[in-house]
């Protein structure tokens, strides 16, 4: 577990940007990346009603029928806020690999796009947008469904947008815009900076357009070592449903929410979505205990805050864990130590 994750951080080897990202947010974006691809092939549906009914008894919800797409658990939504969009636009390149991703070109491309039902992940630069199509958007993400010459059309693609810091002129009233029509529509909210000093990006300027060698070997290492990962090899990958163990971690996490009367199902699909691409990740075919606490870690580090507020973990116990100074191993039990004591702790109380 610690030698895998550790190693595809570390990738593409040649890649400034990438490299000097957070490291729990790049990890977090592969997990992301490998769930809006599996999630066409694995149905998550059951299993999330049935904890979420355990979980809130008050707000007992019926499982729909098969035949009710709407109603299927979807992957998770994110905003980014950018540095400089190189940073985006190399992690789009970086996460194809593990899902059909599109950076859409707001002046060659419209949401007409999304009737082809190629990509798992569209991607848009929310300041290029007029108040017209950030309608659009915000419609498409709160109802499922695209309206085109007076016909819905139910969307699978799950949005990431993105705003560049430099190209905000008044960040308050940004901030207020955004809050008021975007952000509760999102599941996850990032700060794509870096660990080490900003100047870097000079340097990642610099080294944006080194020369075509390295360029056709940017997945070389990833289809080396993680061809199970590729997009078009993940639907061969035979998972095993959650065990009783890993499903009453996540109903326990959940039962600690503080504002259960906000709680949905979409937060239940999307915390059980990353923790089985951990399992995926690591090429396990069950979901295992310290997948799970990782996953719901994740989850908790990154949930937009306009969403329920749940527990909230120590947040420097992940940077800790992901910037340790012992190069050879990560020390998860640290992590595993850490999340039973709190779990104790609060079901005691």
């Amino acid at each position: 577990m610690n030698k895998i994750i550790i190693d595809i951080l570390k990738l593409p080897k040649n890649n400034t940007c990438l490299n000097n990202i957070c490291k729990i947010t790049k990890l977090a974006l592969i997990l992301i990346s490998i769930s809006n691809n599996f999630l066409k092939y694995l149905t998550l549906d059951t299993l999330t009603y049935d904890i979420y009914n355990k979980v809130n008894s008050n707000k007992w919800i019926r499982r729909p029928t098969k035949e009710n797409n709407l109603a299927r658990i979807r992957a998770p939504h994110c905003f980014f806020i950018c540095l400089d969009e190189i940073i985006i636009i190399d992690i789009v390149k970086y996460c194809n690999y593990f899902c059909n991703i599109k950076l859409l070109n707001v002046k060659t491309d419209s949401f007409n796009i999304l009737f082809t039902q190629k990509y798992d992940i569209l991607v848009i630069n929310i300041n290029n947008l007029n108040n017209s199509q950030i309608n659009i958007l915000v419609e498409l993400m709160k109802n499922g469904l695209y309206k085109n010459k007076k016909k819905l059309f139910p969307i699978t693609t799950t949005f990431w947008v993105y705003a560049i810091k430099s190209y905000i002129r008044n960040e308050h009233e940004f901030n207020t815009y955004i809050k008021d029509n975007l952000l509760a529509r999102f599941d996850f909210l990032f700060e794509l900076g870096f660990e080490k000093d900003e100047d870097i990006i000079n340097e990642i300027l610099q080294t944006a357009d080194d020369d075509k060698e390295i360029n056709a070997d940017y997945y070389f290492d990833l289809n080396n070592k993680y061809p199970y990962l590729k997009k078009n090899n993940i639907y061969t990958f035979e998972f095993n449903e959650l065990s009783d163990i890993t499903k009453s971690i996540i109903q326990k996490y959940f039962n600690m929410a503080s504002d259960l009367s906000t709680l949905t199902l979409y937060h239940i699909g999307i915390s059980e979505l990353l923790c089985i691409s951990v399992s995926i990740l690591l090429g396990k075919k069950e979901c295992l205990i310290e997948h799970v606490v990782l996953g719901l870690f994740l989850y908790d580090k990154f949930v937009s805050s306009t969403k329920n507020k749940l527990t909230q973990f120590d947040k420097n116990i992940l940077h800790n864990i992901f910037n340790t100074n012992h190069r050879d191993t990560i020390p998860f039990q640290k992590l595993m130590n850490y999340f039973s004591s709190y779990l104790n702790a609060t079901m005691n109380l």
